[in-house]
């Protein structure tokens, strides 16, 4: 049991910071991994490696120095839009979504994972700048149809990423990567996927960059899922190390993999199935802040749709999702073979910093066909 509220207090092998039914310690301890995390592809097994004896870091807005000393929040650019997809492919649909990226206003995306299916990294370079432009700011993660050719899909991101003035990364792309984006901090991740590079592990290494970060916004980013993390078949292969460590430290999760579209309310207890993983509040509005966050699954990058899978049917925690079969909106479901929208691909948008409040943002999925399926608002704190 990875968690308990024995009186009052919350423990955890990778963390121990809940704010319901508990007393928040604030602390981390990714010494020891979980059964479910030593089982996940990419899970590196050495985290704590780095020899940090201070009992792990704490969570709040620190120096990007990493002293921890205390520092302003900082805020995104006003209206910075970023765009989220995964699981894109060649050709197609996978344009059209590129184009939509553009047309919307984007001023980054970030690709989840599985990039064009047919380890052609040279074709996936030439499909990014027709329909982005050689300087469009482009982040990415590694999806495991991407492994085979890793090394041909590192360096377009590496000559892409040197295109980007605006952005100061740090790591090892698309694997352990950190990048400070117009004040939105991004950590871009293997786990799951692919082994961990640096001498820590991934869930030690997201965990330091968000503790050194002082930014408002912050959002995690990597491919794969756990089953109860997407609304299909997807089975668990991350571990909820990664999810947890996010949570506390109040950062978005956004990933792909399974090709649908869905999304969380606010979350409290990620990886406690049998409290519906804290899920509290309203459908759309949402809350990011020390102990709570959302997930959100974007794979409708143009590659496939895939249906939603009754595996789910008792789930509580879902806001939003869009699948060939079903589309979850307002707390209903709607049977697509009965509505008039067109089943095609899609892209997950967030603004953040509008309406002149920099801890505000909004969020919006909008398919191929101009179909805005998801809107909700979110609060920072």
């Amino acid at each position: 049991m990875r968690r308990s509220d024995r009186n009052g207090v919350c423990a955890s092998p990778f963390l121990v910071l809940l704010t319901a039914g508990c007393q928040p310690l604030v602390t981390l301890d990714l010494g020891d991994a979980s059964a479910g995390e030593a089982a996940a592809a990419g899970s590196s097994g050495n985290a704590g490696a780095d020899g940090d004896s201070s009992g792990g870091p704490s969570f709040g807005s620190t120096g990007g120095d990493g002293t921890g000393s205390a520092d302003e929040p900082e805020p995104t650019d006003e209206y910075l839009r970023i765009a989220f997809f995964g699981d894109h492919g060649l050709g197609g649909e996978s344009e059209s979504t590129l184009e939509l990226v553009r047309s919307e206003g984007a001023a980054a995306l970030v690709i989840l994972g599985d990039f064009d299916y047919h380890n052609d990294p040279t074709a996936y370079h030439n499909q990014l700048d027709a329909g982005l432009g050689e300087t469009f700011p482009v982040f990415a993660v590694a999806g495991n149809h991407d492994v085979a050719e890793w090394e041909g899909y590192r360096e377009i991101f590496i000559d892409r990423l040197a295109a980007i003035a605006e952005a100061d990364c740090e790591g090892d792309i698309g694997i352990q990567m950190g990048c400070r984006f117009r004040g939105l901090e991004l950590v871009l991740s293997g786990v799951g996927t692919m082994p961990a590079t640096m001498p820590i592990g991934h869930e030690r290494f997201i965990a330091n960059r968000l503790t050194q970060s002082s930014a408002i916004w912050r959002v995690c980013a990597w491919h794969k899922n756990q089953r109860d993390m997407q609304v299909g078949t997807k089975t668990d292969e991350v571990g909820w190390a990664a999810y947890e460590v996010c949570e506390a430290g109040g950062a978005i999760v956004a990933t792909g993999h399974e090709h649908s579209y869905a999304r969380t309310r606010t979350l409290t207890a990620v990886g406690y199935r049998e409290i519906g993983h804290g899920a509290t509040g309203p459908d759309d509005e949402l809350s990011v802040g020390l102990g709570r966050n959302f997930v959100f699954v974007s794979g409708l990058g143009g590659s496939s749709i895939r249906n939603y899978s009754d595996l789910h049917e008792k789930d509580t925690w879902w806001a939003a999702a869009f699948t060939r079969n079903w589309w979850l909106h307002d707390g209903e479901w709607t049977d697509l073979a009965e509505a008039e929208i067109k089943v095609v691909p899609g892209v997950a948008f967030i603004d953040f910093h509008v309406d002149g409040d920099p801890k505000k943002a909004r969020g919006y999925f909008k398919t191929i066909a101009g179909d805005v399926l998801d809107e909700y608002v979110v609060w920072a704190d």
